[in-house]
């Protein structure tokens, strides 16, 4: 095919904040999912695809002045996954059997993909401090910055002033900071603690997952530093099995949890995320059960703690 025949790279618009290769551990046959979302008009379980389950569009992309978007980081995170989903499995299969000698080497790629999935979803971002003061922050540096040197001329305000432009650059900047390598204090954090796979019995009910799928649960006699003292980092990574991280200690381990613990995660998870997703419907009328009526839910406060970029 001749350069002038070729067609231009399509640009992915639809990206995944939390990848399908994790949402297909939610499901009983790979590709479908049971959602329940505050954010639908008429909150109700629903099924959908994982190919349409918790997307964004160019929730990843940078973009430029003239409009145009580049998808680089959505092509980066798509790379990781591809790393990450075979880590995941290797170290759950040898959960599975209680011995974790085999899959210390993953170490780092778990560590990796936690930290990027904390960090990856729109709540996360959107709770951070300074994103809805973005505007006014930047139209505040823009008016010293003139009354400093000299007005802007008309391409910089093109570029500086408006909502429009504060949009851009605030998206550029979240983008910018995903991207990063792992260096926030956060990172750092993260770096020096052991995660526990915890992989539930056959008996157990399953896991949920969610629009912000770390939560912290509350366990006496745990204090945590990335979180409020007396709490658990959990982050489940398929119905059977979470990530549970724990300070103080490195490598991989494996542990079990009680079915009060589970509940705890699935019941912080429904309550601060905007959507949520399981196996099963019954599954999510369980959840849901214990939160009362979900029209009441349906405007439930974000927790994210605030990270050291």
């Amino acid at each position: 095919m001749t350069s002038e025949n070729a067609k231009p790279r399509s640009v992915p618009k639809r990206h995944h904040f939390v990848p399908e290769m994790v949402l297909r551990r939610f499901t009983l046959d790979g590709e479908n999912l049971q959602l329940f979302s505050k954010l639908d008009r008429k909150p109700a379980i629903r099924s959908s695809k994982i190919a349409n389950a918790f997307v964004v569009g160019h929730g990843y992309s940078k973009v430029d002045r003239d409009g145009a978007k580049t998808v680089e980081l959505e092509e980066r995170f798509s790379q990781k996954e591809g790393v990450w989903s075979p880590a995941l499995d290797a170290c759950i299969t040898a959960a599975q059997t209680g011995d974790m000698s085999a899959v210390q080497n993953y170490r780092d790629t778990v560590v990796e993909f936690f930290y990027y999935q904390w960090i990856r979803t729109p709540g996360f971002n959107q709770n951070l401090e300074g994103y809805k003061e973005f505007e006014a922050m930047l139209e505040t540096r823009v008016k010293e910055w003139v009354d400093a040197y000299r007005p802007l001329t008309e391409t910089e305000q093109g570029a500086l002033v408006g909502l429009e432009a504060a949009e851009r650059m605030r998206q550029n900047t979240i983008v910018d900071a995903m991207g990063s390598p792992m260096g926030s204090e956060l990172a750092k954090v993260l770096s020096e603690c052991r995660f526990d796979l915890v992989i539930l019995t056959d008996n157990q009910k399953p896991f949920i997952i969610g629009s912000q799928p770390v939560t912290t649960v509350n366990r006496p006699g745990s204090p945590f530093l990335l979180t409020k003292p007396g709490a658990d980092l959990w982050l489940p990574v398929a119905s059977r099995a979470a990530l549970k991280v724990v300070p103080h200690s490195r490598g991989l381990g494996v542990d079990s949890a009680t079915d009060r613990e589970v509940q705890a995660v699935n019941d912080a998870l429904a309550t601060e995320c905007d959507t949520i997703g399981a196996e099963s419907r019954e599954v999510l009328e369980d959840v849901l059960g214990r939160q009362g009526s979900p029209e009441r839910n349906s405007t439930a406060t974000l927790h994210t703690p605030t990270r050291a970029r």
